[in-house]
């Protein structure tokens, strides 16, 4: 009996494995179509890692994966030693073996066994051979290459010294749980009401120590779940490659800040909607290659895609150089389905928005690839679920930019405490830009009873925050305070009672029962016990843009 430890153990790595097999794999075949030739070292990478997996599965005694990945190797081997020259169908018996061990993993990890997968794997193993024995010898035979050092990024035989262990990703999160409870522990003891007004000098001195320490153990605790979202950029590559084969279009996927690190949680969570994006670029976005001459286009199609860190979040860009959204079409499908009426005045933005719309699609016909209209509401829920949002830009005959706004971390953030309409909210701090008092002479109302204020050689809209959440006892333009608020090109003030101060803000979720509120985002608890909400600022800009719109029309 095989100790399931070790067997967790072995699925872990080979997922990684497997992770970086089919980037090389992709990149191989996109080398020999460029050059004529295949990169060594990429085959070598290639060929160490099929014989890691190969071993660690014989050890195990997983016979089918290990004869999967042995007739794997000798393809390997002979393509390395110029037997065989490379063609389309040895690309894609290495993928489709990939895929098979990949199935066998999800069964070995519940089952501890790959039992009961030998007709399939006798099946690719046969599809493999048949891939070796009919394809055409090379034109100019040459020797066997010889290994040549394996790139900083790839996989090396050497033994290194290493002080690393794997961590269940559920310990990091009790722990990041855990040390969220100590920050609000923290908070309840140092601002208790029962010290107000008291001079204590040593516990001002430990409270400092103490906040020091919660603070270092905070940071740790985040950084050790941030990893490089280039794993998952990476496993792109495989999606474009497939997508693009299934219908006949030429398109090369480009990867930028692939270093940028991603809360774990948010990198899984977002993998399932990355991919519904880029196929749909390829499938959507991207004409078929004549299309592209004809209009004066590259054969080849460009998807793009970029992380950054931006304003204390994570963005995720999908940008491709196709045909764009089709705003009419949009506009036709929505009508039809009685979404809108007339809407040839609504901005670029809401259109584009109505894409996410449950069942919406202005495909044509459905296919194996897309066309159902599900999966852009599914991007959109995901997004929102990790308290992010979902931008959208398209320019007709130049493509689409999809853009996914995420924060850096799901635990703890800095927020402005503020009250509003007798009850307390929190602000995340990343978006405010300045505290000031409202002064009458800059404030224009507009037709419909909005209001408007001229600050720094702009007008922003101003939304008062207690009515916007349906309490009528909030202060007035005379007596409150203008919280500005920035995030993408978009500003507005907030109109809010008092500001209460800055504080660390432990993020819990909302209680299922309630959903998801416009322009909320979670809850945390203060120092006193008490619950207060924190404020989504992309829900709260929304709201402030819809009541504008609103007072306009109606004035007008």
């Amino acid at each position: 009996m095989v100790d399931p430890e070790l067997l967790r153990g072995f699925v872990s790595d080979s997922v990684e494995m497997l992770d970086e097999v089919e980037p090389y794999v992709i990149e191989l075949q996109k080398g020999f179509e460029s050059q004529g030739a295949v990169d060594p070292e990429t085959l070598n990478a290639i060929f160490r890692l099929f014989h890691s997996l190969k071993g660690a599965s014989a050890f195990l005694g997983l016979d089918n994966i290990t004869r999967v990945t042995h007739e794997a190797e000798n393809l390997l081997n002979a393509l390395r030693e110029g037997r065989l020259q490379l063609d389309g169908r040895h690309v894609d018996v290495i993928l489709e073996g990939c895929d098979f061990v990949r199935k066998i993993l999800s069964h070995v990890q519940r089952e501890g066994t790959d039992r009961g997968f030998e007709g399939e794997a006798e099946a690719i193993i046969e599809k493999i051979k048949r891939s070796m024995s009919e394809a055409p010898p090379p034109e100019r035979p040459r020797e066997r290459t010889e290994e040549a050092p394996p790139r900083p990024s790839q996989p090396s035989g050497e033994v290194r010294a290493k002080s690393d262990i794997r961590v269940d990703l559920e310990k990091l999160n009790e722990l990041n749980d855990l040390i969220g409870e100590l920050v609000i522990a923290e908070t309840m003891v140092v601002r208790n009401p029962d010290l107000a007004g008291q001079k204590l000098e040593n516990f001002e001195k430990a409270a400092h120590q103490l906040h020091l320490i919660t603070s270092a153990l905070q940071d740790l605790a985040m950084s050790l779940r941030m990893v490089p979202i280039e794993g998952l950029f990476k496993r792109m590559l495989r999606v474009v490659h497939d997508t693009a084969k299934r219908t006949g279009k030429e398109v090369e996927l480009v990867l930028k800040g692939e270093e940028t690190e991603v809360d774990k949680t948010v990198i899984e969570a977002i993998s399932d909607p990355l991919v519904h994006l880029v196929r749909n670029a390829v499938d959507h976005g991207i004409e078929p290659p004549e299309e592209r001459e004809r209009i004066g286009k590259p054969r080849k199609g460009i998807v793009e895609l970029e992380a950054k860190h931006e304003g204390g979040e994570v963005v995720v860009l999908v940008k491709d150089d196709g045909r764009g959204l089709d705003r009419d079409a949009i506009l036709q499908k929505a009508r039809e389905r009685g979404l809108i009426e007339g809407g040839d005045a609504l901005p670029d933005e809401e259109v584009y928005g109505l894409i996410f719309l449950p069942g919406f699609s202005t495909a044509k016909e459905v296919t194996d690839v897309s066309g159902r209209g599900v999966g852009m509401d599914v991007v959109k829920k995901k997004v929102e679920e990790l308290r992010g949002w979902v931008e959208v830009k398209s320019s007709p005959g130049k493509g689409t930019v999809i853009g996914l706004h995420l924060p850096l971390t799901l635990a703890i953030i800095d927020g402005l405490l503020i009250k509003a309409g007798g009850l307390r909210y929190v602000i995340p701090l990343y978006a405010v830009r300045e505290l000031f008092c409202p002064n009458s002479d800059r404030i224009i109302t507009l037709p419909g009873g909005g209001k408007v204020i001229r600050h720094h050689g702009r007008l922003l809209p101003i939304l008062f925050l207690s009515e916007a959440l349906g309490f009528e006892n909030g202060k007035g333009l005379d007596e409150g305070i203008l919280v500005l608020l920035e995030q993408h090109e978009r500003a507005i003030c907030l109109l809010v009672d008092e500001v209460l101060g800055q504080r660390d803000i432990v993020i819990k979720p909302l209680p299922k029962a309630l959903g998801r509120p416009r322009g909320v985002s979670g809850c945390t608890i203060l120092e006193d016990g008490g619950v207060c909400l924190i404020l989504d600022v992309q829900g709260i800009m929304e709201r402030a843009g819809y009541e504008i719109s609103q007072n306009s029309r109606e004035g007008g």
